[in-house]
């Protein structure tokens, strides 16, 4: 899983929809700990682990540490979904853009969960394609400071 060059400043520079329609700019995350899960609600490993990300972020989410989850899926569907399923950290709308960003981050094969995480320099310290976990976060949060 290889990012592509200048895939962090291109995070950074996108701007994505939250669940009430507002466009966020993913640059209010640069210079903390950004930890990026892509999903989407028809995807049973991406909502196996969800419960685990909200727990995660509960825990360890602070002024320094910031998870987005970016939903690749439908607006409706994923409102609905997170309605019955309601998680502690905030969701954005990726739609097909989403899928891009993901494979710039080094989702080559374009599979569900992704999730990635990037240290306050910018560096990519985490990827993984499938189902993640408290402690692999967790172990990883070391290769951030």
């Amino acid at each position: 899983m290889t990012p592509a060059p200048n895939a962090v400043q291109t995070l950074f520079a996108t701007s994505l929809d939250d669940l009430g329609g507002h466009s966020v700019k993913l640059a209010q995350y640069k210079g903390k700990i950004l930890i990026v899960n892509f999903w989407a609600s028809w995807c049973p490993p991406c909502i196996a682990e969800m419960p685990e990300l909200s727990r995660f972020y509960k825990d360890h989410g602070s002024k320094n540490l910031q998870m987005i989850g970016i939903a690749i899926d439908n607006p409706t569907s994923v409102r609905n979904f997170l309605k019955a399923r309601a998680v502690s950290y905030p969701v954005l709308l990726g739609g097909m853009g989403g899928t891009e960003l993901s494979a710039k981050l080094g989702d080559n094969q374009g599979g569900l969960p992704f999730t990635v995480i990037i240290a306050p320099d910018g560096s990519i310290v985490f990827q993984k394609l499938g189902q993640t976990s408290y402690t692999e976060l967790l172990k990883h949060l070391s290769g951030t400071t």
